[in-house]
């Protein structure tokens, strides 16, 4: 099953008024929804893969040493005629599930790296996923249905996760070796990005982790790569402290997969404090779809209301009754 190395921006950004557009700018992040009080800049796509999207011609060629193996290996696919393995799990083409795929994954771009997060901090933290090189799998099933107008938040199910190494991912299926290769200059371009970071973050990057996604029925994965950080603050926990960071993991990845699962997709808002995400659902309107809050705030939050998010909540052990605070936590770590 070959790689394909997607690039993307930094997750987290506050959305202004609690609503943010789907499409967003591969190369600067630019979101059309997400400031509505200045002028729109209208998204083009690559006229290559059809799947990138870039605000500026500028972005676009700033953009292409990075998404230049992507683009060939979606152009190759789609030029195989053979849409049969898509068609299977409800896409009418390999085209339109690799577009599906990447509206989830940015649907979903808060939970996703924040699962990836909390699973390596449980199984044992940055250097653990570097030496020797490890790889992040999440497998999804398709919950697609041919030809309707699918919530791109609820695509996709994630059915479990799993670390591998990169040793023996080659030795089972050597053809990762060369995919890995191809994929040096996404990882390049990342960490020249990071290393460029202001006021002292570029000092806490501990690596990048690559994450996997795999789709039942379908003989390619998508790549992508999340920074990962040295916390600003550590001192030797006690026994409680770690009880407390223990529960408070698990109870993150209860959480985020039920967000992704349960279909109220997360999302930081402006005005918030920027740790803390708010719950929300996708809305299509105008031929689009665009994700709003379910609340303005988790002091909004009554139950009764939302049932996936309250079924959720109710399996939690911390988090069960303030969310924003073990989040809040979550996030310093």
């Amino acid at each position: 099953m070959p790689l394909r190395p997607t690039v993307t921006r930094s997750a987290g950004e506050p959305v202004a008024g609690g609503n943010v557009s789907l499409r967003q700018c591969h190369h600067c992040g630019y979101n059309p929804g997400s400031d509505p009080g200045t002028q729109e800049r209208r998204l083009r796509r690559c006229a290559g893969c059809m799947q990138a999207w870039y605000c500026s011609t500028q972005c676009q060629k700033a953009a292409w040493k990075a998404h230049k193996a992507e683009c060939k290996e979606v152009m190759k696919e789609n030029s195989s005629g053979d849409d049969s393995d898509a068609q299977s799990i409800g896409f009418s083409s390999i085209s339109l599930f690799d577009q599906a795929l990447r509206e989830f994954e940015h649907a979903h771009n808060f939970a996703i790296r924040g699962l990836a997060k909390a699973l390596v901090l449980r199984a044992g933290g940055n250097g653990w996923t570097q030496s020797p090189q490890r790889l992040l799998h999440f497998n999804l099933e398709s919950v697609a249905a041919l030809g309707a107008h699918r919530n791109p938040s609820r695509t996709f199910r994630l059915k479990g996760y799993a670390f591998a190494t990169l040793q023996d991912l080659v030795a089972t299926h050597p053809q990762v070796a060369d995919d890995w290769a191809q994929t040096q200059p996404t990882r390049d371009q990342i960490l020249d990005e990071l290393a460029r970071l202001p006021d002292g973050a570029s000092a806490r990057v501990e690596g990048i982790l690559p994450v996997r996604f795999i789709v039942e029925g379908m003989d390619v994965s998508n790549l992508l790569f999340f920074p990962l950080f040295r916390a600003e603050a550590h001192a030797d926990a006690n026994a409680g402290e770690r009880v407390v960071r223990e529960a408070v993991l698990a109870d993150m990845v209860d959480f985020l997969m039920g967000s992704i699962n349960g279909g109220f997709p997360l999302h930081c808002v402006e005005g918030q404090h920027p740790l803390v995400a708010l719950p929300g659902r996708f809305m299509r309107a105008r031929g689009s779809w665009t994700w709003n809050a379910l609340f303005g705030s988790w002091d909004e939050y009554r139950r009764g209301v939302h049932k996936d998010l309250d079924a959720t909540l109710r399996r939690l052990f911390i988090m069960n009754e303030e969310p924003n605070k073990p989040m809040m936590l979550f996030g310093m770590w």
